[in-house]
């Protein structure tokens, strides 16, 4: 839609917050992120960075068993993919029995980033290496996600993150995407 935007505020959780991880304290860094949209959504131009990387693509290669997400809007950097925390699941991918609530059992495995360039992160499925094409069925994963969890991410811990210089990096928002 024209003249709109949004701030992606996922990687700003707050697990110490009395009101509960959902409720965001950092307001100054989702106040910048806001004002530098709305500026420039109501004066235009091309100056600054003002989204995060949006999720374009998602392909499976079936020989390698590897699923490559490509990304659009990831800045002049690139995209900077950091480790997930020990507890947080940021990708997964489903190839059977999929459905959108990712209840347990219903067909969602981790995946794991081994590789990712200036717009497309490969992902593996987690914890099986080389033996990847054996945890998906028929043709390949036909749904991946991101950030899908509750509370995803600890406090500015994303791993998914694009912009114009490494300062002022923003994060990718949640995601479900068809695999081709």
């Amino acid at each position: 839609m024209p003249n709109t935007f949004t701030a992606i505020a996922l990687d700003l959780t707050d697990n110490t917050s009395p009101y509960g991880s959902v409720h965001i304290r950092d307001k100054t860094t989702v106040g910048e992120r806001l004002a530098a949209a709305g500026i420039k959504a109501a004066y235009g131009g091309t100056a600054g960075y003002v989204q995060g990387p949006t999720v374009r693509s998602a392909a499976f290669d079936k020989q390698q068993g590897v699923l490559k997400v490509t990304f659009s809007n990831t800045g002049a950097q690139g995209l900077d993919v950091k480790a997930a925390g020990p507890n947080d699941v940021a990708f997964e991918w489903c190839s059977k029995n999929c459905t959108m609530t990712g209840a347990a059992g219903d067909g969602w495995l981790p995946a794991k980033v081994s590789a990712f360039d200036q717009s497309t992160v490969t992902l593996a499925h987690a914890g099986l290496g080389a033996r990847a094409r054996g945890a998906v069925h028929g043709d390949g994963p036909v749904l991946v996600r991101y950030a899908w969890a509750a509370v995803p991410f600890q406090y500015k811990a994303a791993v998914l993150y694009g912009g114009d210089s490494k300062d002022e990096m923003l994060p990718a928002g949640g995601f479900v995407i068809p695999a081709e």
